[in-house]
Order: structure tokens, then sequence, then C-alpha cells
């Protein structure tokens, strides 16, 4: 597969996550905040939401700089850098809002991955940090997207 068709088809599927992603946190929003207690107290359906952003988040930030952002400088023949070196030609170039920023969200996926279900306390402290940057992370693949698009033409 070409690289651009290549580019076409991680956006395609990128925006399955995001789609999915908005979809849990529209319906999280209806109990939110959360608190040690809701996760205790939490509806199955709920629990799923947070299962869904969890996973879409993680999905989303995993895809973006484990396939599309190499991809990105391989493109513009920049895939022969250290990864922070990476990150910061990817903010310069504007695919990246801040480096800084992926480093901290690359960060809370990895937080995130490590199971607090006998935690409620630490669980809600990182769901609520979760979706926040999930917002963040919406936001920012809406700006992304049109770049990712024309560089696949």
């Amino acid at each position: 597969m070409k690289q651009k068709e290549l580019l076409r088809e991680y956006i395609r599927i990128l925006d399955i996550h995001t789609n999915r992603l908005q979809t849990a946190l529209d319906q999280a929003h209806t109990f939110m905040p959360i608190t040690s207690q809701t996760i205790t107290e939490l509806p199955l359906f709920e629990s799923y939401c947070l299962e869904v952003i969890n996973s879409r988040f993680g999905k989303i930030q995993d895809d973006l700089g484990n396939k599309v952002f190499p991809l990105v400088l391989e493109i513009g023949n920049k895939n022969s850098y250290a990864f922070l070196d990476k990150l910061n030609l990817l903010e310069k170039d504007g695919f990246l809002e801040s480096a800084q920023e992926w480093l901290e969200l690359r960060k809370l996926r990895n937080i995130i991955a490590h199971d607090y279900e006998d935690d409620s306390q630490a669980l809600a402290i990182h769901t609520n940090k979760l979706i926040i940057k999930a917002q963040e992370l919406l936001g920012y693949w809406v700006s992304l997207k049109p770049k990712l698009q024309k560089l696949a033409e």
C-alpha cells in the first residue's frame, strides 16, 4: 500500500475511533463529575461508557503516535530522528500543537492502562482527567484531520 493511501486508511480508522469516543463522552456528561462513590455505584451501561472512553482514547493516541506521525515524517523524509526530535518536527510543521502536551497524553495513556478497579478514589481521579484530555484529543483531531487529508492527496 502506498504511503498516501495508507494515510487515508489511518484517517478513516481514526474517524471511527473519534466518533465512538465522542458518543461515549456525550453519555458520560450525564454522570459527571466522577467520584469514588460514582465509581462504586455506577450502573453497567455507564461503566461501559467509561470503558469506551478509556479504550478509544488509547487507540487514538496509539494510532496517531505509532502509525500516523511516523508516516507523516516518512512522507516528509524526516523519519531518522529520535522520538522527541520527531515530536518537535511535527510541532514545527503544524501536525502537533505541542510536543510536550503529546508526551503528557502518552503518559496519561500509560497511567490509565493500569488496573485501578480496587481503588475507586484513584480510578475517579484518573477518569476525570481522562475525560478532560479525551475532549482535548477530539479537538486536536478536528484541527489535524484537514492537514492529514491535504498531505494524503
